[in-house]
């Protein structure tokens, strides 16, 4: 695993290109932030997920990368020595590489190798249930999910992979999941203008997280190729934020870093591949997953 290019940010966040075989490439992202050093991980170049906010999955699945290809970004970047948090959430969906992450995993948190304490590695997933279910039971490390409506056709709409593993599923599996005291689980929840951040929204998420110990990381949408998404203002971030807090939720509206040079959450997608053509908005979970 070689470095080809870095570019940084003004807040410090650094993105690095990464050249597969194949003529193939992934990005990953170095996040500095007072005392705390987190690297982005990729676990695939492109992914399949067919999310409609998503650069990546506009790129679709390219390839499967391999344990060794996972752990040697973390072994080539310069801020290795310094690195406290490790975060799947970089190009691909983790659980659609079980055959590498979950080895990766291991290594990571084995004293006699890299020794990464589990809470201070999370993996990020659309909602790969078998993958997910496994995560949990062998691991005690945080999880988040990639949530953006309590609403089923509302996040079809969003991200396919609900037809599959309905996010009422994916709750309800991690609600009858014996959990350690210390396991943290995260809700990604990406707030889109005049549509995922209504009163009837804040109800549902208190339904649909009712007895999980969550948080729920509120995001502002951020521009990709073929996506017309937009961000609500301030006022309306902190009312949504504020409500969902009154029903007994966790919320917090969480910063975007690297903006300017695509190295936010979505944005990911190699400069060879960010002219690839959109996943059509009829494609099925089956078609874009499967």
């Amino acid at each position: 695993m070689k470095i080809t290019s870095m570019q940084e940010s003004a807040d410090g966040t650094r993105k690095y290109l990464f050249e597969l075989p194949q003529g193939l490439s992934i990005e990953t992202v170095y996040i500095p932030e007072k005392e705390r050093h987190t690297l982005c991980i990729s676990t695939q170049a492109g992914c399949r997920m067919g999310c409609r906010f998503c650069a990546t999955g506009q790129m679709q699945r390219q390839a499967q990368l391999t344990t060794e290809q996972i752990l040697g970004q973390i072994d080539a970047v310069p801020e290795a020595p310094k690195l406290t948090h490790l975060v799947f959430m970089g190009m691909g969906e983790p659980f659609d590489n079980p055959t590498a992450l979950f080895p990766a995993l291991e290594r990571l948190m084995d004293p006699k190798d890299y020794g990464f304490a589990p809470r201070r590695i999370s993996v990020s997933t659309a909602g790969v249930l078998p993958g997910m279910i496994t995560y949990l039971r062998d691991f005690s490390a945080p999880l988040s999910i990639s949530l953006h409506s309590p609403f089923a056709e509302e996040r079809a709409a969003l991200m396919p992979i609900e037809r599959k593993w309905p996010i009422a599923e994916i709750m309800n599996t991690i609600r009858q999941t014996p959990l350690s005291t210390h396991r943290r689980i995260f809700c990604e929840y990406l707030v889109f203008k005049g549509m995922n951040h209504t009163p009837a929204h804040v109800k549902a998420l208190a339904a649909l997280l009712y007895g999980i110990p969550a948080r729920i990381n509120l995001m502002r949408p951020h521009p990709i190729p073929s996506a017309n998404f937009t961000a609500p203002d301030d006022h309306a971030m902190l009312t949504f934020r504020d409500a969902l807090n009154k029903h007994g939720l966790i919320a917090t509206i969480r910063r975007s870093r690297g903006l300017e040079i695509e190295a936010a959450c979505g944005m990911l997608a190699t400069q060879r591949t960010r002219k690839c053509r959109p996943i059509p908005a009829h494609a099925t979970a089956e078609k874009a997953i499967s």
